[in-house]
């Protein structure tokens, strides 16, 4: 696509797309999606290998190293993956919190732990929320906040285009696995998954890989 901006969807992100919690539907056509890329490169690969075979015998074993940059940011996933995602299929979120009707802001434990430990990641100092949270802003999160309480709205499609971002994904593994099934390699060939992190989603007000979890922080 000569001339065309490769960060067109991330534009949209305030400049911070590589590496923000926000969600936006892929601006192009999904087939240059580099997702799609990846699932496209991977199937050809396959039926190359298999028309190079000699009398329907491979002559040597293959490695295909597939890897998928989504869903690490920017969250964008095809429209049509995005819009099939509600809000309501979305996991509950998990926020740490001993909250009760008597006490609905408890105090928090700034030590890493006692029931209400994730509040100093909430970012709320109107609230009494102690310091310790990323760059963010308090009426909603910078593009590159790595922890807070976000704008509902924002929070909800970042949500949904990260699920999506996954989605497409596995429809592209899909896509590879009916290859090898039809070529006859599915059951001469491991198949491993493999994946370096998972990004914050909002559980306990973290957001993207900013924070890795420690075991002595628990509810």
């Amino acid at each position: 696509m000569p001339g065309k901006d490769p960060q067109a969807t991330m534009d949209g992100f305030d400049g911070s797309g590589w590496n923000s919690w926000n969600g936006a539907p892929f601006v192009y056509d999904e087939y240059y999606h580099p997702t799609a890329w990846v699932g496209r490169r991977a199937v050809e690969f396959i039926n190359k290998y298999v028309n190079a075979t000699k009398n329907g015998i491979p002559t040597k074993p293959f490695l295909l190293k597939i890897s998928f940059h989504r869903p690490h940011s920017p969250y964008d996933p095809p429209k049509r993956i995005l819009d099939a995602i509600t809000k309501e299929s979305l996991p509950k979120l998990h926020e740490c919190q001993a909250v009760t009707k008597s006490n609905p802001y408890p105090g928090a434990n700034d030590s890493g732990h006692g029931n209400a430990w994730s509040l100093r990641f909430r970012g709320n100092s109107t609230l009494g929320d102690p310091v310790g949270c990323g760059p963010t802003k308090e009426s909603g999160g910078g593009p590159d906040a790595w922890c807070g309480k976000m704008n509902p709205s924002n929070q909800t499609l970042a949500r949904r285009a990260y699920a999506g971002s996954v989605r497409f994904v596995d429809e592209q593994i899909g896509h590879i696995y009916q290859t090898l099934k039809s070529t006859s390699l599915l059951d001469n060939t491991w198949i491993i998954f493999t994946a370096d992190h998972g990004d914050g989603q909002g559980d306990h007000y973290h957001w993207r890989k900013g924070f890795p979890c420690k075991n002595d922080f628990h509810c």
